[in-house]
């Protein structure tokens, strides 16, 4: 009887790429039937397993997409070597940073540019480093001038939900970051409130209208940590690097990030497989 259609981005299963309807990331309109990528006049013809894939990475949503869910839906389930997988999502990103443009990653600065509008002038600088720190929320409002160590790059928190403390290594966009953040009231704290020089009880009200805003209503705070996290696998960390970073008490944690996969900014991941319809359930996260 043949495979069934549907609307290809909402319903898991076997990519057959005759029954995907086209559908747009960033500035790209993709039109699976044809294996085309149209953008600003600009066409490109993808490699079929390498359009079954992109198909695969849009369907999640910025989902963590596994290397056998992969499979399952790109080559149906048969044996398959990590050299070809990786020779597919290098294919990916080569599109990306071609025809793309970039603009497979344009969610993070539309969601910047949200928190910028905030009327809590501090929203922006919190969002940004908790981007490229994968900091807990609680961690950066707690955190103190005295523990950031410009020069070396690091910022040092002494007491972690593990119960340890970690040292982080600042990239040099959360440097800038940080130099640029205003000191309110002489006070101790990195991003205080403006009002009091105290740490934030809770952002999350800013959060939620930048958040709506930006066109990522579904998207949580958490997940911006998971962002970080699996843009360290991407550029090439180890599971122990991530672990180290992101304050893991063991890899487990980390292990999420094995086979992450994406062609945009948001791997908005639970423990174990990617998120279903349904209400939420199981540990919380890490």
């Amino acid at each position: 009887m043949g495979e069934p259609k549907h609307d290809g981005l909402t319903i898991p299963g076997r990519v057959v790429l005759a029954h995907e309807r086209p559908f747009v990331i960033g500035s790209v309109t993709v039109e699976p039937s044809t294996r085309q990528l149209n953008s600003d006049g600009k066409h490109e013809t993808l490699e079929p397993l390498v359009m079954q894939a992109l198909v695969a990475l849009a369907r999640a949503g910025g989902n963590i997409v596994t290397r056998d869910e992969l499979i399952e839906r790109c080559w149906d389930g048969r044996i398959v070597t990590d050299d070809a997988i990786n020779r597919v999502l290098s294919r990916i990103r080569q599109v990306a940073s071609g025809i793309g443009g970039g603009s497979f990653k344009d969610e993070a600065e539309r969601l910047l540019d949200a928190c910028g509008l905030s009327l809590n002038p501090q929203l922006r600088p919190i969002v940004h480093l908790l981007m490229v720190t994968g900091a807990r929320v609680s961690e950066l409002l707690q955190a103190r001038w005295e523990h950031v160590d410009l020069e070396r790059k690091t910022w040092h928190i002494p007491m972690s939900k593990n119960g340890k403390g970690r040292h982080v290594p600042l990239a040099a966009v959360a440097v800038e970051v940080i130099q640029a953040l205003p000191r309110y009231w002489n006070s101790p704290y990195l991003v205080c409130n403006p009002e009091t020089g105290r740490p934030f009880v809770s952002i999350k009200h800013a959060w939620q209208t930048a958040r709506r805003k930006a066109g990522l209503a579904d998207l949580r705070i958490h997940d911006l940590r998971h962002h970080c996290g699996g843009a360290l696998v991407n550029s090439g960390a180890s599971l122990y690097t991530v672990a180290k970073v992101l304050g893991h008490s063991d890899l487990k944690s980390s292990e999420r990030y094995s086979y992450l996969l994406k062609t945009r900014s948001w791997p908005r991941s639970r423990q174990g497989r990617p998120r279903r319809a349904g209400p939420r359930s199981g540990p919380e996260p890490t």
